[in-house]
């Protein structure tokens, strides 16, 4: 499985981790049931993420049935049914994301022999086929998404180009499909603020593929954002930048949506989003999570009562971005790495700091799990 918030539910509260569970393997077995058994390598986190959006926007929970999983713990869990419309809709969405990734490998010459990539193509031309159709019987011109998987190869063939002009493709297609969670769900007044947070969420997607790409497709001379657009000296620091101000404009429009359930969105869209993005540009969280040293704390405002208020992150009063910095003299530290990171000397407003209950990470390697290898995820049950 693939995606932004592959391993996100190693900080989760054991209830939200239930929650994203029945989510992602909802999908699993939505794809299984629908596309078939092969299908079920599509499975997607960040499509998963489509499934909860809908669920958080819905005052009655999808439908859910006991499902079996040998590759879980555990292995009988409650998991959204299938049948259910936003599980179908990221199942769908699932397939056709998995459609493009192949088709993007084998425009890059991916693919081993020649006998490979036919059966490659064939794959992915199906399961885009089978992808148009479903979303189709769910409200959503699959045009509109498809059209801008396809306009991609067109915008990357020209060089020279700011980063937002290479992510934009794929900003338009997420935003869409984000806006129609709200469709589904009945609640045309997200609408237009998911398919903003949408755009900021495909964004950071490309900007953390590119970044962990990089040095692969320097060397086999494949598309790469992060090198089209900047310098050998500047990339590493631009992708910094870049990522705080999609992930500040995300969570502002987060504050701003109309959720009955607000709390799993918020733990994958504000708390692990954030986490994954500095773990993997190694940036210091402190000083962006919005901490301030103990005893200079400066008043913060808020904007204009939202609707999802409890879950409205404190923002600068003049709305800027905090500045990046050392945190207590170290080059990087990752949000629950308490022993790299001593927050005694820092208020981050929620206790969050470093987000570090149950967390000891001395006794566990999570390799897969936490997608970092160093830390302990406290019995978590992701697969470890």
């Amino acid at each position: 499985m693939f995606g932004v918030l592959k391993g996100a539910s190693c900080a989760m509260e054991p209830g939200e981790r239930l929650q994203w569970t029945a989510h992602v393997c909802g999908v699993c077995l939505a794809l299984k049931q629908r596309y078939g058994l092969l299908s079920r390598l599509a499975t997607n986190y960040d499509a998963a993420l489509l499934s909860a959006m809908v669920e958080a926007q819905t005052p009655q929970p999808q439908a859910k049935r006991i499902g079996y999983c040998p590759l879980r713990r555990p292995v009988k869990a409650e998991v959204v049914a299938a049948g259910s419309p936003g599980v179908d809709y990221a199942a769908s969405m699932a397939l056709m994301m998995a459609s493009a990734k192949i088709g993007d490998h084998l425009q890059d010459g991916q693919g081993g022999s020649r006998i490979a990539r036919r059966v490659a193509f064939g794959i992915s031309a199906k399961w885009m086929r089978q992808a148009r159709e479903s979303i189709a019987t769910l409200g959503l011109d699959a045009a509109a998404i498809e059209d801008q998987v396809g306009h991609q190869a067109q915008v990357e063939a020209q060089p020279n180009q700011g980063f937002p002009f290479y992510t934009r493709p794929t900003e338009l297609a997420v935003g869409a499909a984000f806006g129609h969670t709200a469709i589904l769900a009945s609640r045309p007044q997200n609408v237009d603020i998911l398919h903003e947070m949408g755009q900021m969420f495909g964004r950071i997607m490309v900007l953390l593929d590119s970044y962990q790409d990089y040095a692969a497709d320097c060397e086999t001379h494949s598309f790469n954002a992060l090198a089209a657009a900047f310098t050998e000296g500047q990339w590493q620091q631009q992708a910094s930048r870049i990522f705080r101000q999609a992930y500040l404009a995300l969570r502002k429009c987060f504050g701003q949506l109309d959720l009955p359930h607000p709390a799993l969105p918020y733990a994958l869209l504000v708390r692990q989003l954030n986490k994954r993005g500095h773990r993997t540009l190694h940036m210091c969280d402190v000083a962006s999570a919005g901490c301030h040293p103990l005893g200079a704390r400066t008043d913060v405002a808020r904007s204009a009562r939202p609707l999802n208020s409890d879950y409205q992150m404190d923002q600068d009063p003049q709305g800027e971005e905090p500045p990046a910095r050392a945190c207590h003299g170290l080059e990087f530290c990752y949000l629950c790495d308490c022993a790299r990171c001593d927050c005694s000397d820092c208020d981050c407003g929620d206790s969050q700091c470093c987000d570090c209950s149950g967390c000891d990470l001395g006794n566990c390697d999570c390799g897969n799990c936490c997608d970092c290898g160093n830390c302990d995820c406290g019995g978590c049950d992701c697969n470890c």
